[in-house]
């Protein structure tokens, strides 16, 4: 079993997608078929897949979907090659609504993210019915932003000069790593 929890299904470069990749290619006599429970579990990128199975097809492994079962046929190709389409423009378009929507929570003056930036904390408030985050000056890490610029824009400080003066001072970043 290759899971690769948290990556996107458009990329090729998940660890578990090119482990299974190099599975197969190194077992290839022991392997009949790479199932997947649908055929976007396997990609959501067109190309990717085609490209993929063709690899893996040339090996004598087929991917077979457990859900979605296709004919062996050119009639089951056509048919898997619109499953792929499918998925590939529900992921393009559930990207462009993620962004919208990011974009308009933030035009209204919240923060749609889960990590605030250096230098502020989240904070929660009413919005109608709902709760969302807007971000405030943190308190402990606010200053060092502001000293920051100081150091830039009154010293004339570069970035490494900077980092130097924050690490001498014992100022670490908010991992507790010096700058």
């Amino acid at each position: 079993e290759f899971v690769d929890d948290g990556w996107s299904g458009t990329t090729d470069q998940r660890p578990g997608f090119q482990a299974m990749v190099d599975y197969a290619r190194r077992h290839k006599d022991e392997l009949d078929a790479v199932l997947v429970w649908k055929q976007n579990r396997f990609s959501r990128d067109r190309v990717h897949a085609a490209v993929y199975k063709k690899h893996l097809r040339e090996l004598g492994v087929d991917v077979m979907s457990i859900t979605e079962p296709t004919v062996d046929s050119i009639d089951g190709e056509i048919l898997e090659a619109v499953v792929e389409a499918a998925d590939s423009r529900f992921s393009k378009s559930l990207a462009q609504d993620v962004m919208r929507g990011i974009r308009e929570v933030a035009m209204r003056g919240f923060f749609p993210f889960s990590s605030p930036p250096y230098g502020y904390r989240k904070v929660l408030v009413e919005d109608g019915k709902a709760k969302r985050f807007q971000l405030a000056p943190d308190e402990v890490t606010g200053p060092v932003v502001v000293r920051i610029f100081d150091l830039y824009t009154q010293e004339e400080l570069g970035a490494k000069a900077v980092a130097k003066t924050l690490n001498e001072d014992g100022v670490t970043m908010a991992s507790g790593k010096p700058w």
